[in-house]
């Protein structure tokens, strides 16, 4: 099966996502996508997909989508979307009309899809158009994690 990380704007929800697809089969994993690290990290040990959870801040996803497709590195790597407010993921699938969108139970199926059918040329999100560039989001995820450290301490 194909190994996938997952990312969700909790570390907590990531590592239960996570776990929930090992039990089911899935060679899944999840690991801190904020700061430099993170994404060296993605960057030296590619998966074969990354499922991207936008239930509880869509923004983040996306965000971290358009960082991904913006990097030659990363561009190639199948996105898949999971969830979400229904108000807010047409958003997503504007960004990414060629990304998988799904929800928890069907993931495995749209692994599969996402893996057969990725794209060759996958659309990069336009950073002025969107207001996506790369030092923003990188700002926004370092603010997350600060965030979250403080929150835990």
């Amino acid at each position: 099966m194909a190994r996938v990380l997952v990312i969700a704007n909790n570390p907590e929800e990531a590592a239960a996502r996570a776990a929930r697809l090992r039990d089911a089969g899935i060679d899944a994993e999840h690991y801190p996508a904020s700061g430099t690290g993170g994404f060296r990290n993605l960057r030296a040990h590619p998966p074969e997909a990354i499922a991207i959870d936008l239930m509880e801040l869509p923004s983040y996803g996306r965000y971290l989508g358009a960082l991904l497709r913006q990097q030659k590195a990363t561009r190639q790597i199948p996105l898949i979307f999971i969830e979400g407010d229904p108000g807010k993921t047409p958003r997503a699938k504007e960004l990414f009309p060629d990304a998988m969108f799904t929800d928890w139970r069907r993931f495995g199926a749209a692994l599969e899809r996402a893996i057969r059918g990725a794209p060759a040329e996958p659309l990069v999100p336009n950073p002025f158009t969107s207001a996506l560039t790369e030092r923003y989001v990188r700002d926004f995820v370092d603010f997350i994690a600060k965030v979250e450290d403080s929150a835990n301490e």
